[in-house]
Parts: structure tokens; C-alpha cells; sequence
């Protein structure tokens, strides 16, 4: 039983693991050779920080009421 759940946590730890390599691997394609193939790459990474920048609380000025 114990040698099952160390596999599926091992399984999950790994994927994630996998996966923030490759993101990793793509944003740095993406900063050190800007070429036209990884635009949409670009977009993505700025859609994602208009994203949390949204998500993010902001302060609001009070003239703005």
C-alpha cells in the first residue's frame, strides 16, 4: 500500500518537475533568441503577467471613486 502511494507521489513530483523544465527551457528560447517561430510564446508570457497582474491586488486611488 505504502509502495503504491511513493509511486503516484513520485509520478506527480516528477510531471511537475518535467513540466518547469519545460517552461523553463522555453522562456529562456524565448529571451535569448527572440525569432519569429517563438512569438506566440511572447504573447503568451505577457498574457499570463496582464493576468496576474489583474489577479493581483492593486492599489486603487481614492480619486478614481
Amino acid at each position: 500500500m505504502w509502495v503504491l502511494v511513493l509511486m503516484l507521489v513520485v509520478a506527480l513530483v516528477s510531471r511537475w518537475v518535467v513540466r518547469v523544465l519545460l517552461v523553463g527551457a522555453r522562456l529562456s528560447a524565448v529571451v535569448l533568441t527572440p525569432v519569429p517561430s517563438t512569438m506566440p510564446w511572447v504573447v503568451r508570457v505577457l498574457l499570463a503577467a496582464a493576468r496576474l497582474s489583474a489577479v493581483a491586488p492593486t492599489p486603487v486611488p481614492s480619486t478614481s471613486r
